[in-house]
């Protein structure tokens, strides 16, 4: 889908040098095997601007960071798995008997910033090679932050389909944040191919599975 080259744009898909913060010189990965270039940028791909980190996080703050994602995520299930037991079905009845429109202002009204366009690597692709998506998005990390992580969160696809939204915070609620791992790790390749996201380095790994989710390890 993506070319190194833009013919409308002569910085190329990935920007110029000028995103790359000053003062912070490009960091090696802990190991160059496939599995590592998921997760780590090479020093080669941190040469473009969009691919170049922002920050080193030291251990403590990446532990720090992990362990209140990783709280905050029980938190919001338990919350929603709440609301669920005690609303669903009110809710489900309602939401499915809106208009597409309704459930629309709905949803801007919940998140003004939630982006438009289902299927958006269709659409990022065609911008990244005749337009300047990629240093867009890094501009503006409030607007297209979301739908980068979250491609599936987008008013297309949540208002035409009504079952989706309530099936949505059925799954995500049922199960725990470690089945959907390999699900959502597949959602970022596009987002960790452009660069669009910024990010922070720390060699550390991180537990995603078991009794120490969230855990930073060496």
């Amino acid at each position: 889908m993506f070319v190194p080259t833009n013919t409308n744009n002569p910085r190329g898909l990935f920007g110029s040098s000028s995103f790359i913060p000053e003062n912070f010189p490009p960091q090696p990965p802990p190991c160059d095997c496939p599995e590592s270039s998921k997760q780590y940028r090479t020093l080669v791909e941190q040469k473009y601007g969009l691919r170049a980190y922002q920050e080193c996080a030291s251990r403590s703050k990446a532990t720090e960071i992990a362990a209140n994602l990783a709280r905050q995520i029980e938190k919001d299930r338990e919350y929603i798995s709440t609301q669920l037991v005690f609303k669903g079905i009110g809710m489900v009845k309602k939401w499915k008997g809106k208009s597409s429109k309704a459930r629309e202002l709905l949803l801007r009204k919940v998140n003004p910033t939630m982006h438009d366009k289902n299927w958006n690597e269709g659409h990022f692709g065609y911008q990244f090679r005749y337009g300047s998506y990629p240093q867009e998005m890094r501009k503006d990390q409030e607007k297209y932050r979301n739908i980068c992580l979250l491609p599936y969160i987008n008013l297309e696809s949540l208002k035409e389909d009504p079952s989706r939204f309530p099936s949505l915070m059925y799954n995500r609620t049922k199960y725990p944040p470690e089945d959907w791992v390999s699900f959502d790790s597949r959602m970022l390749n596009v987002s960790w191919t452009a660069g669009c996201v910024d990010l922070k380095f720390n060699q550390s790994c991180i537990v995603m599975h078991g009794a120490k989710y969230g855990e930073v390890v060496a």
